[in-house]
């Protein structure tokens, strides 16, 4: 239980940063005593281990970043990595091992949801005055900002992104349709702070995360037809917003960036040009989280980057899958026995969403969120993607001890996937990259 309220602190102060705007706080290493701890602790629980593929991917990733820098000609590079990159690892492994009892993955999200509504209302407030109560202001004109790591609007819608999926969580969970009216609400707060922030990036994954939900719940064609009819919405929202197209300068700045990635990634196909060096060679960063990583750290950073978000998002639909199949086999057997044929008519099997099966949905589409907006935008190594990762572990770890049938993910089971989605990829970007140049 310690190592959980550690670990809910972290991500407060992670997330919120008080540390950064709360004078008494600066300065001190709290965050960094908070993820200490919560680290002493998981270290010290029986089930600890690193046998999952999400783990040791992760851990052969920070290898390669390591040797990729040792490549290039920066031996003591080895050392600012595991400096800069250890915290992430050891949040993964945290997040990955304290929220694996029952309760602790929903009251995390509740946490994390709380402070992203923060950050939304203080969004409004300094849209309004050009400056939050935070200190952070505005930037290009209009476009929101929050302090620390999300002090980069990109950042801050990415954010808001990955906290939708955790409120229509609660939605689907609500025990009575005042609150989920709420939640609902609370949803679209945080959809008008990604409009906020006028993240291109952002707005196109939010448009992305609509389609596929609309397409699942209502099929093709009336997920079309309402397509058609909001569109006219759609124009007026994205033409009050920066251009998004390949004429307009931040555009063509992106697409230039992407063909550097592509050539760095042909010139040091193996290890790359080092991680955080792709600046040295371009005065933008990539602007997209895949070519980032060929180019930095190579086609074996890139494997191991892409096992570890492989990994993770088909542990979490092995285990929703599992517990789907659970549920309709009970509801099933009491719908057919005596109770259920009463009167002559079949009882109503369950009295709402199993919430197994709806956290499971939730991070599937917290992991499309990333995957999305990752294309563009250079996130390749920031704490969320290694928060989500480490949420899906521990959603899996959390089936399994009520399923010892589920079966484990392994190296092997991932072979086909990444031998068909590596040299696809590369080949889907030069393609991409080739076109819109």
């Amino acid at each position: 239980m310690i190592g959980f309220l550690l670990l809910c602190l972290y991500t407060l102060f992670l997330l919120l940063r008080p540390q950064d705007f709360i004078a008494p706080l600066h300065g001190t290493p709290l965050m960094s005593i908070f993820l200490g701890g919560a680290m002493l602790l998981t270290l010290m629980r029986r089930d600890f281990g690193l046998r999952d593929v999400p783990s040791w991917a992760l851990l052969f990733l920070l290898a390669v970043m390591v040797l990729s820098s040792a490549a290039n000609g920066w031996l003591g590079g080895g050392v600012t990595i595991v400096r800069e990159f250890g915290p992430v690892v050891a949040t993964y492994l945290v997040y990955s091992h304290q929220l694996r009892e029952p309760g602790r993955l929903g009251r995390l999200c509740l946490l994390v949801v709380a402070c992203t509504t923060v950050m939304v209302v203080h969004s409004v407030q300094q849209l309004e005055t050009g400056i939050g109560w935070s200190g952070a202001r505005v930037v290009e004109g209009n476009r929101v900002t929050w302090v620390g790591i999300f002090n980069d609007p990109n950042d801050l819608g990415l954010m808001f992104l990955v906290a939708i999926p955790m409120i229509l969580m609660r939605a689907r969970l609500a025990a009575s349709a005042f609150m989920r009216f709420c939640w609902y609400g609370l949803a679209l707060f945080h959809v008008y702070g990604i409009y906020l922030t006028h993240s291109r990036g952002a707005v196109l994954t939010l448009l992305l995360l609509v389609a596929v939900a609309g397409y699942r719940r209502y099929g093709m064609a009336r997920s079309a037809v309402a397509a058609l009819v909001a569109s006219p919405v759609m124009y007026v929202v994205l033409s009050s917003m920066r251009s998004i197209n390949a004429e307009e300068e931040s555009a063509a700045g992106r697409i230039e960036a992407w063909y550097t990635g592509i050539q760095l990634f042909k010139q040091n196909p193996f290890l790359g040009v080092g991680m955080n060096n792709f600046t040295e060679y371009h005065d933008l960063t990539a602007h997209n989280s895949y070519v980032l990583v060929l180019a930095e750290l190579g086609l074996a950073g890139y494997l191991f980057w892409t096992l570890l978000i492989a990994a993770s998002a088909l542990m979490v639909w092995r285990a929703r899958q599992s517990r789907l199949a659970a549920v309709q086999a009970d509801d099933e057997a009491l719908a057919s026995g005596p109770e259920g044929r009463a009167f002559g008519r079949r009882k109503p099997a369950s009295n709402g969403p199993s919430p197994l099966v709806v956290e499971g949905e939730m991070l599937l589409y917290t992991m499309l969120a990333y995957l999305s907006a990752a294309f563009f935008l250079s996130r390749s190594y920031i704490v969320v993607l290694y928060m989500v990762c480490g949420m899906s572990v521990a959603y899996f770890h959390k089936v399994r001890a009520g399923d010892a049938s589920l079966a484990a993910v392994t190296g092997k089971s991932l072979t086909g996937f990444l031998a068909l989605f590596v040299p696809l990829s590369l080949v889907f970007l030069y393609l991409v990259v080739r076109v819109l140049l």
